[in-house]
């Protein structure tokens, strides 16, 4: 019968409507691969919007979802934002429990939480779902760090580099950590070998210049440390460290003269300023200096690394009239709150602030608790060396003066 049939017209205008439909839908189907450029040009919060869109799509598996939660929650990574990191990241395992980097996002936002355990048992399912995962190994060599088992951070960071060994970044991790161990012969080779590989950086060279310094090649340091500033004159580290190593040479005027620089393009840097307070304290300007030690507080005072420079300076400044040991005890009692594990050093500051406050006991108790953390972590026998002389000074109630003259 006619009236059954539709009209030649009619079904042509039904198939363009459909295929107009199907590819609208094709159309409007999130690519969550498209996240990828976005992430590498740092757009983080569009990563978030597009993550957001693509997680609701009823046309994507959950392996996409999964893939684009973890995204999600790399931005808020990179924001600060460990929270809703964390909420992102755990729902990407749950819809796909073979996501390696979803588990390294969980970790890591754990981490950021200062949850160790959780994050040390996700960056293991990380390195489960993929042993290539040269990222959960430093992740774990981080949290080792902050935990303080420093031989099993050299561990993971050394099978990081096994599984990355073009990371610049990531060699210059390593070769740092076994600095502050004491290695540093093995150090200085990795980086020279990164620099013999990629060529000369600012970061390279600065970081370079500083193992040299702790191995007692201050004109090679100092070479490093100007061609770091020669290739970028706005380097701050550099700036800090060849001001540093001026100092020790006695070229006071030089010294200050970097710092000077430094502080003109960068005037926030604490480190600068605490820098030149050294310089003016070697000059013998104490009042100078205490008044760079207070400009970098007030810049930086929940800063343990601040916090701890400032206790030093107040403790074992040799002018009296600077020296305050209560305030001392005070500043590096909340530097040891704020760290994220032990650090000898403070407790060897904690122990000159107790001395100069008269609690030579206190004192004896937290020289002996960094000389044994510093065991445990490698520190240097002439370090180890130096703070058993301490000890003994306040056994005998002599407090300690850190005389730069």
């Amino acid at each position: 019968m006619s009236g059954s049939r539709f009209p030649a017209g009619s079904v042509l205008l039904l198939l363009v409507i459909l295929l107009s439909a199907a590819g609208l839908r094709a159309e409007l189907r999130p690519d969550v691969k498209q996240l990828a450029p976005l992430v590498a040009t740092g757009q983080w919060d569009k990563v978030k919007a597009e993550a957001q869109t693509a997680v609701f799509s009823d046309m994507l598996t959950d392996a996409e979802k999964s893939e684009a939660y973890t995204y999600m929650a790399l931005a808020h990574v990179q924001q600060g934002e460990p929270g809703p990191a964390l909420d992102a990241a755990d729902k990407a395992v749950q819809l796909d429990s073979d996501n390696a980097r979803g588990w390294l996002m969980r970790g890591t936002a754990y981490m950021m939480l200062r949850q160790l355990a959780p994050a040390e048992k996700d960056f293991g399912k990380a390195l489960q779902k993929d042993p290539a995962m040269w990222e959960a190994c430093r992740n774990l060599a981080e949290l080792s760090q902050a935990r303080g088992d420093f031989p099993m951070a050299m561990e993971w960071f050394g099978k990081a580099v096994v599984l990355a060994p073009a990371n610049v970044d990531l060699s210059m991790e390593y070769a740092l950590l076994l600095h502050s161990l004491g290695l540093h012969a093995k150090a200085d080779e990795i980086l020279s070998n990164v620099i013999a590989e990629v060529g000369e950086t600012p970061a390279l060279l600065n970081n370079r210049g500083m193992i040299r310094l702790a191995q007692d090649c201050y004109d090679d340091a100092l070479a490093d440390f100007s061609r770091a500033i020669a290739i970028n004159p706005a380097y701050e580290e550099a700036l800090i460290n060849r001001g540093n190593v001026l100092r020790a040479f006695k070229r006071y005027d030089e010294s200050l003269a970097d710092f000077a620089s430094g502080l003109s393009m960068h005037p926030g840097s604490v480190k600068m300023f605490i820098g030149r307070a050294y310089t003016h304290a070697a000059m013998g300007k104490y009042e100078d200096a205490a008044a760079d030690m207070a400009s970098a507080y007030s810049l930086g005072n929940v800063d343990p690394y601040v916090l701890n420079e400032y206790a030093w300076f107040l403790a074992t400044c040799p002018d009296a009239k600077v020296r305050d040991g209560a305030r001392a005890v005070k500043l590096t009692k909340e530097a040891i709150e704020l760290s994220a594990g032990p650090i000898p050093g403070y407790f060897d500051t904690l122990a000159a602030a107790l001395a100069e406050s008269g609690d030579y006991l206190g004192a004896i108790e937290a020289q002996k608790q960094a000389i044994f953390i510093g065991q445990q972590a490698g520190l240097s026998e002439k370090q180890l060396a130096d703070w058993n002389a301490r000890l003994e000074g306040y056994s005998q109630g002599v407090p300690y003066r850190n005389n730069l003259q």
